[in-house]
């Protein structure tokens, strides 16, 4: 199944794994990632990095556009990938589909630390965007429901 033990591998040492994603325009959805290699069903793909808050620590009014929510130890998480930092790498530029996703974020433990790691769902051949299921159908996001 899933690689977690070379995604927490990643996660230690992410200076040792040569790109396989890079940053593409799509059209009138902006930037997102395509594979610059064929992935394997269930490899890592990459880890979304940002700074990691308890999720009460969002303030009301901060954009959420590059947070990503998740329940890790049975407490609220966010990473804030706001900024725009080249150290955190693409994770935050994958796009959503609900309808079509080839990667799944998956929580990896690395020191007692939640890191999310994406997952290839199946074989994604070079050149094709990555897509992931953003999960949250609020009624003022319907636009995601339809893509």
């Amino acid at each position: 199944m899933f690689n977690y033990e070379k995604a927490s591998y990643y996660c230690k040492h992410p200076c040792l794994f040569p790109p396989r994603i890079a940053v593409e325009r799509y059209g009138r959805k902006g930037r997102g990632v395509k594979a610059t290699s064929s992935i394997p069903i269930y490899d890592f793909i990459c880890e979304y990095k940002g700074t990691l808050k308890r999720a009460e620590q969002i303030r009301d009014g901060v954009d959420e556009s590059y947070c990503l929510f998740f329940r890790f130890d049975d407490k609220n998480w966010v990473i804030d990938a706001t900024a725009e930092r080249p150290a955190w790498g693409l994770g935050r530029l994958i796009n959503h589909s609900r309808l079509r996703p080839n990667i799944k974020p998956k929580i990896v433990a690395v020191d007692g630390i939640p890191h999310v790691c994406f997952f290839a769902l199946r074989n994604i051949p070079r050149g094709k965007e990555l897509l992931y299921d953003y999960g949250d159908y609020k009624t003022e996001l319907n636009w995601m429901s339809n893509s």
